[in-house]
């Protein structure tokens, strides 16, 4: 939740054991997409929906800004 977390250690903890972990990695704003992608293809479907919905945010904001 600490919007100043280093995408290192968000990429870390994006394979946290606890789901809560992963879950706060896929909101928080730096999580690079290469973690996300990862967080997308998780076994709570909430990490999973959280990250697919950024993933589907920042392609939709490239394609925009190209």
């Amino acid at each position: 939740r600490n919007a100043h977390t280093p995408a290192e250690v968000l990429a870390m903890l994006a394979t946290d054991a606890h789901y809560d972990v992963r879950r706060c990695v896929a909101q928080n704003a730096n999580t690079l997409a290469e973690a996300l992608a990862t967080l997308a293809q998780d076994e709570d479907v909430y990490v999973r929906s959280i990250a697919q919905d950024r993933l589907q945010s920042t392609d939709a904001r490239a394609r925009f800004l190209a």
